[in-house]
């Protein structure tokens, strides 16, 4: 925030106020837009949606193994290691799922396996067990009230009685040269310039997280559960031949 108000810190107060509000009044309206774009039939954000996709890519390959089908809890293999997930407490051994607020990978694949299973108990969607502060209605509420800058002090109405109040600046006594405007760095501090982080909350088109859950585009076969767990990874890594020898690139 100092960078973006870095010419406004040197105004007096109500100047500088006035482009703070102006600041944030395009800000508003250029998030209002953004979220209002995003098409109706989607329930989350799509910064998480598109966390969530890319981690059903992995979670679609995992051994899930139904523990009990009244309390929602299940068995994830991910590479050796069983992860208990219960959906109904929105919980897994991992501890992603309880401090993110949205789905891990194993409580996406315990998902999954619960939509595939024809006499399940019940319906459960992705965006049944992430926050309420991660769904699209609550985005669009965020940014809804428009902010409005301070009119001209010509159209102001102000009663007589505040008018006729005197108030004098209080007795400060001026220090010789220019104001310093940027703090004295520590003894062995360096400065380092921070590139900016761009966000990811970026619609992806013609992405559903509904595809995940449907028993045609679930894969079945190939469910050894050794990929990782971030999304984040490599899905055209080296597989090796059933006698234990690796594999001979083609034309080599």
């Amino acid at each position: 925030m100092n960078s973006v108000f870095r010419k406004a810190r040197k105004y007096s107060i109500l100047p500088m106020f006035d482009e703070i509000l102006k600041t944030f009044s395009r800000w508003f309206n250029d998030y209002r837009k953004e979220a209002g774009s995003v098409s109706t039939a989607k329930k989350l954000v799509p910064l998480v949606e598109n966390i969530m996709h890319d981690r059903c890519q992995v979670a679609s390959k995992l051994v899930v193994s139904e523990v009990n089908s009244y309390t929602l809890e299940y068995y994830v293999n991910d590479r050796g290691i069983h992860h208990t997930v219960s959906l109904s407490r929105k919980s897994c051994i991992c501890n992603r799922f309880d401090i993110d607020k949205y789905p891990c990978v194993h409580a996406i694949a315990a998902v999954i396996a619960l939509m595939r299973c024809e006499d399940r108990s019940a319906d459960i969607h992705f965006h049944d067990l992430c926050s309420k502060y991660y769904l699209m209605e609550t985005w669009l509420l965020a940014y809804c009230r428009s902010i409005y800058s301070v009119p001209h002090i010509s159209l102001w109405n102000i009663p007589e009685d505040v008018t006729e109040i005197i108030v004098k600046p209080p007795n400060k006594k001026e220090n010789k040269g220019r104001n310093q405007e940027t703090r004295f760095p520590s003894s062995q501090e360096r400065r380092r310039r921070r590139r900016r982080k761009k966000t990811s909350n970026k619609d992806r088109p013609n992405q559903d997280l509904g595809d995940w859950t449907r028993s045609q585009n679930i894969d079945s076969g190939d469910s050894d559960g050794d990929d990782d767990i971030d999304g984040d990874y490599d899905s055209d890594s080296d597989s090796d031949d059933s006698d234990g020898e690796p594999t001979q690139e083609k034309g080599v």
